[in-house]
């Protein structure tokens, strides 16, 4: 029989700690800003966010709380000689691809126009993906979130594989 993992005490083992806690809120506060300065300079430095706020926050937190799982793995892996686990690279990528998907609407295409250029699509090819990204920003953003929602659970099964945080006790 295998045994269960305890993934609410690995967050809550990682985030006792106050070194965690600022690791998280240094990384939210840069990939917020990494964010606005993303939108910024695709709008001619006017920040024009096209998709609701809740999205931006989600994306942001869930980013740093998958970079925080990040550090502790690495910094795991250096005390006990091991591998490292989790995903590090992750939370940098959706927030750097979620900041440019989300200025596209309004965007004149300096980001992702250039790059379907360089590529070799014609005018009305990367006209026609641009506007289909604009018009589905949402599900984008969306998706993201869910793909740092898989990575974070992932990370946590990892986590307590490793460190076999001890499941809790019922009652009775």
């Amino acid at each position: 029989m295998k045994r269960q993992t305890n993934k609410l005490g690995v967050l809550r083992m990682i985030y006792s700690s106050p070194a965690y806690v600022v690791v998280n809120i240094a990384a939210a506060a840069f990939y917020y800003f990494l964010f606005r300065y993303l939108l910024a300079s695709q709008n001619y430095g006017i920040f024009l966010l096209n998709v609701p706020h809740y999205l931006l926050y989600s994306l942001v937190i869930s980013s740093s709380v998958l970079l925080t799982l990040g550090a502790y793995g690495i910094k795991s892996a250096f005390e006990s000689r091991g591998k490292a686990v989790g995903e590090q690279g992750a939370s940098a990528a959706t927030t750097i691809v979620g900041a440019v998907i989300s200025g596209c609407a309004s965007c004149q295409a300096p980001f992702v126009g250039s790059l379907l250029y360089a590529v070799g699509f014609n005018t009305l090819t990367v006209s026609s993906i641009l506007s289909g990204i604009g018009g589905s920003q949402e599900p984008i953003l969306a998706a993201f979130i869910v793909i740092n929602l898989a990575l974070i659970y992932y990370s946590t099964v990892k986590i307590a594989e490793g460190c076999r945080v001890a499941p809790r006790r019922r009652k009775g």
